[in-house]
């Protein structure tokens, strides 16, 4: 509250050195400027707080530099006063990032073949079933016979999951998902969950809806978290929404890996995939250690629809990736042109996002927002 008085004691003192400089050298014969330009710095450093002022909530420190800048900011020609802005002392602890530190990135390793190959329904009546019964070392494949497998499933093991083909074996959504049992991820609901470290692979088969959405989760056709990796090869996931088509709730989202609001990390490995029907977001990956490479790979909105806003692919808040030579797409929004977007980039990690390679599109807007991410090159 002090800081306005400031330019109109400095511009008093300035003149008055000009008029008599030995006068600043005398406190004798100066003692009341001397007197009130120590008031001036004590008030300015040390700013007193009144009954009647409201309490900052945190500690504030004003910098030189500031000073400065609102003094000569009275001579400026558009004549705007820049108040200093206060530096707000830390109290909590900085996150990761601010420390300087690497957080765990999600890159579980393939782990080496057993040989062993559990057959579904052969041997065991579910996938879920062979999953329980699969080594826990890792290794091992399921082989999962052409039909419909409706079924949840919670992967916590190295295991590759390899269907009949790509329109033969189906994993479709029960009437009702239960939530994510991973610390953290009770906000979290899916049809596919890999978690525990686990590197698993699931090829020539597709994920289905449609699916119930729940007040408390976020629903996704497969969600990879607790720095697991998913490797998918030619593999569709569609449908994730409630009922025949999509609604105007703001969920249903196709992969995700990693999360900021769980405080988990994930990675996704695509090559050959299929990613339709979802009502909001096709590919999601959060937080800082979440990785993705994605290649060869189809996201496909719904098209212009009035009900939600859709998202081709979203790499954000720390996480990276790659995406190269893939078609992302039909992501639009009547009421305006800029809500949906085709690829967006925001707030990732220090190598951001790349996307290499021509799509061919209609989203909304100019396919991809970044902010804070790396580059798009070819687009």
């Amino acid at each position: 509250m002090f800081l306005k008085y400031v330019p109109r004691f400095l511009i008093r003192s300035s003149c008055s050195l000009f008029r008599d400089p030995l006068r600043w050298i005398s406190p004798r014969r100066n003692w009341p400027v001397f007197l009130t330009a120590l008031l001036a710095i004590f008030l300015v450093l040390n700013q007193p707080t009144f009954g009647r002022s409201v309490a900052s909530p945190t500690p504030a420190t004003i910098s030189l530099k500031g000073i400065a800048d609102y003094f000569w900011s009275i001579f400026s020609a558009d004549a705007i006063r820049r108040v200093p802005i206060p530096k707000r002392a830390q109290t909590n602890p900085p996150s990761d990032r601010q420390f300087g530190q690497t957080p765990p990135v999600a890159n579980a390793a393939p782990c080496s073949p057993t040989g062993v190959v559990l057959d579904v329904p052969g041997t065991y009546p579910t996938i879920q079933a062979a999953v329980n019964a699969a080594n826990s070392s890792g290794g091992d494949t399921i082989a999962v016979a052409a039909g419909t497998f409706t079924e949840q499933l919670s992967v916590d093991k190295c295991v590759s999951i390899i269907g009949a083909g790509l329109g033969s074996t189906i994993i479709r959504s029960p009437a009702t998902l239960t939530a994510s049992t991973i610390p953290g991820s009770a906000n979290v609901q899916s049809i596919v969950e890999i978690r525990n470290n686990s590197y698993v692979t699931m090829k020539d088969l597709t994920i289905s809806g449609p699916v119930t959405f729940s007040p408390t989760a976020g629903t996704y056709g497969v969600y990879v978290a607790q720095l697991a990796t998913l490797n998918m090869r030619n593999t569709r996931v569609t449908a994730i929404h409630e009922g025949s088509t999509i609604g105007n709730t703001q969920d249903g989202q196709g992969v995700g890996a990693g999360s900021i609001t769980s405080g988990s990390a994930g990675s996704l490995d695509f090559d050959g995939v299929t990613i339709d029907d979802y009502q909001e977001t096709g590919i999601i990956v959060d937080n800082t250690g979440s990785t993705a490479t994605i290649t060869n790979t189809s996201v496909t909105g719904n098209g212009p629809t009035g009900s939600v806003a859709q998202t081709g692919i979203l790499i954000s808040y720390g996480a990276t990736g790659t995406i190269s030579n893939s078609t992302i797409a039909q992501n639009q929004y009547i009421p305006n042109n800029w809500a949906a977007v085709g690829v967006l980039i925001l707030d990732a990690g220090a190598d951001g996002g790349d996307v290499i390679g021509w799509w061919a599109g209609q989203d909304g807007r100019w396919p991809r927002y970044r902010q804070h991410g790396r580059h798009l090159d070819g687009c």
